[in-house]
């Protein structure tokens, strides 16, 4: 949920613009990357615990945004 400024959500190959208030509900599987507005952007995140693989590593991809 973005409690404070606007900015962008990359969700896989999709932008979504986000501001105050909104909320977005994304799938685990799905990458995702926020960029900030000229106000900044303040969100809150929060999830359960992945179940089926508890200690799971998160793997991070170079440059991504840019596609």
């Amino acid at each position: 949920m973005v409690v404070a400024g606007s900015g962008q959500a990359k969700l896989d190959d999709e932008l979504v613009d986000v501001r105050a208030w909104d909320a977005l509900r994304i799938a685990p599987d799905v990458m995702r990357a926020f960029a900030a507005g000229p106000d900044g952007l303040e969100y809150l995140a929060f999830g359960a615990p992945a179940v089926e693989q508890p200690m799971a590593d998160v793997e991070t991809e170079q440059g991504w945004w840019k596609r």
